[in-house]
This record gives structure tokens, C-alpha cells and sequence, in this order.
């Protein structure tokens, strides 16, 4: 038999609640498990007759881990560099050749941006939809937004060309982890290529996050 119980946040004591018998299979997949609670389980054995069964075994336990969750959340303007920056926002203007500008997405932290004072993506937030769009380019080039504190990537996010608005819709773009160890003083980095210099507009529409787990 297979008997698991759930006992969030302590030992089990080898008073299970279910049992599963699953035959003469020496594997079986346990389904339908909460997500982020412990579970912990033994095994006894019978004979062909099942009328004599084993003692459990040794115990062993297991995290279903958690996946995340998709959010949205009414458009919200995170950022205009039109609009000068205040605080510690490092821009005021347009984004010149090369120039790498910090950016926050969650909370009240976005004050100060040229947009909205909190578009409702909480702290803890570890990606977000966004939409990007490169306003009055003074030519040909492209931006690179990334996780604050990594390595910028090779891929461009957003394209641009002199004289034209250019948009990126629904970019999935992941936040700053603290896990990382970069103190994540800020959520995105944005790099503008060596070509010309744009302004930048941001929008949110949605976030992931990781579900509140009950105790």
C-alpha cells in the first residue's frame, strides 16, 4: 500500500488518512496534491493472499512545489522618459546612444517614472507584461531590457527607426530575483544600442507571481 497524509509544517506521525493500493506496480505517481504543502509517505507490503501485511517502511516526504500565477492588471503607465525623472529615476530625457537607465515595475516605487504612482504589481512580483514603445528615435536602433542585476543578453527587445513609433506588445519580462544577490534596488535595466537616441514609454498589463501559501 501506498498511504500518504498532509501534515503542513510538522512531522508526520504515521497516522495516514489515505491509503492506495496499488497492486504489484513497483511504480506509482500520487496526484492531485496541494501545492506548496508537505506530504509524507511509506509503503507496506502483503502477500497473495492479503491477509498478512509489512510494517511501513521508512518514511519519506516531499514539497509539491509551487507554480506561479498570472496576474493582470488595468494598462498602467510605468515610465515616460519624456517626462523628467525625479528621485533617485536616473534619466531626464531622451535615452542617448549607450546609455543604460534603471527602471521599477511594482508598487509605489514607480513614482517619479513620468507615469502612474502604482500600478498594482506588488513587490515580489517575478516577471511582468509590458508593452514598450520607442517614441521620436533621432535614427536606427534598438533597446535591451533585462532583469536589474544580470548580464545584459545579446537579443534586442524593441527595434526602432528615425521618424517612427515602434511598439513591443506583451513582452514577458522577468524581475529582478534577490536570490541573485544584486540587493535589487531596482526591478528592469533597459540598454539603448549604439545607434540613436529615443525616448522610451512603458506600459504594464498583467504580472506573475508565486500564490500566498496558507500554513
Amino acid at each position: 500500500m501506498l498511504p500518504p497524509r498532509r501534515f503542513p509544517r510538522q512531522a508526520a506521525s504515521r497516522n495516514y488518512s489515505a491509503n492506495t493500493d496499488v497492486g504489484k506496480q513497483t511504480q506509482y505517481t500520487v496526484t492531485g496534491l496541494e501545492e506548496g504543502k508537505i506530504f509524507y509517505f511509506a509503503v507496506t507490503a502483503y502477500d497473495n493472499t492479503r491477509t498478512i501485511e509489512s510494517g511501513f517502511s521508512n518514511e519519506v516526504s516531499t514539497i509539491v512545489q509551487v507554480t506561479h500565477k498570472v496576474y493582470t492588471v488595468l494598462p498602467c503607465r510605468v515610465a515616460d522618459t519624456r517626462q523628467t525623472g525625479t528621485g533617485n529615476v536616473p534619466f531626464s530625457g531622451q535615452i542617448e546612444p549607450g546609455e543604460t537607465v534603471h527602471f521599477h515595475v511594482t508598487s509605489n516605487l514607480i513614482a517619479g517614472q513620468g507615469g502612474a504612482t502604482d500600478c498594482g504589481v506588488p513587490i515580489g512580483a517575478t516577471g511582468a507584461f509590458l508593452n514598450l514603445t520607442a517614441v521620436n528615435p533621432t535614427g536606427t536602433g534598438y533597446l535591451t531590457l533585462y532583469p536589474y542585476g544580470e548580464t545584459q543578453p545579446t537579443a534586442s527587445t524593441l527595434n526602432f527607426q528615425a521618424g517612427r513609433i515602434a511598439t513591443a506588445s506583451g513582452v514577458l519580462a522577468p524581475l529582478c530575483d534577490p536570490a541573485g544577490g544584486s540587493g535589487c534596488a531596482y526591478d528592469l535595466t533597459l540598454t539603448n544600442g549604439p545607434g540613436a537616441s529615443v525616448h522610451l514609454l512603458i506600459d504594464v498589463s498583467g504580472y506573475l507571481a508565486v500564490p500566498e501559501v496558507a500554513p
